[in-house]
């Protein structure tokens, strides 16, 4: 048998892709979560609940939020939020056209917080879906290098119509 160089290279070529597509596919979940995330580590020591999970029509024009600080660190925190739609698992930020003043608050240590978000400006992109409220937050300190951390709540829209039609069955 005679090695030919040409073909030993056309396998080797065709083996490299493969494993190339096999390497991509298999970093699928990794894909799946927002560029946020990716951007900011997710915070352990400060949460976010969402008073009324589900929403329907018509949409209020306020979400109230409870930010909730599990330990002995002072964080800080603005009102500046972001909404995501989860599409086929993946986040996706909603666009909201303006921008917000972001006025830093206290979260003390072991304490919660109640707040009421505005979200009248994504009444046109919240249609029944999956979505959630990023926030960040921060250690409230006077180190100039310090990180925010990410915050996210879920929450569900559901047609009033869907849910109606839903419960009479």
């Amino acid at each position: 048998m005679v090695f030919n160089k040409k073909w030993f290279f056309l396998l080797l070529f065709v083996i490299i892709i493969g494993m190339g597509i096999f390497i991509i596919n298999s970093g699928e979940s990794f894909m799946k979560i927002s560029n946020l995330e990716r951007k900011y580590e997710i915070s352990k020591n400060v949460s976010i609940t969402i008073q009324k999970a589900i929403i329907s029509d018509p949409l209020p024009d306020f979400i109230t939020i409870t930010l909730l600080n599990h330990s002995n660190i002072v964080y800080g925190y603005g009102l500046g939020f972001n909404i995501e739609k989860n599409k086929n698992g993946i986040w996706h930020i909603l666009p909201c056209g303006i921008a917000v003043a972001d006025i830093a608050f206290e979260l003390f240590a072991y304490s919660s917080v109640e707040e009421k978000l505005d979200i009248t400006r994504f009444h046109d992109e919240l249609i029944p879906g999956h979505y959630r409220i990023s926030m960040k937050v921060f250690e409230w300190n006077n180190n100039p290098e310090r990180r925010n951390e990410l915050i996210l709540g879920e929450f569900i829209v559901e047609s009033a119509f869907i849910r109606n039609a839903a419960s009479n069955n």
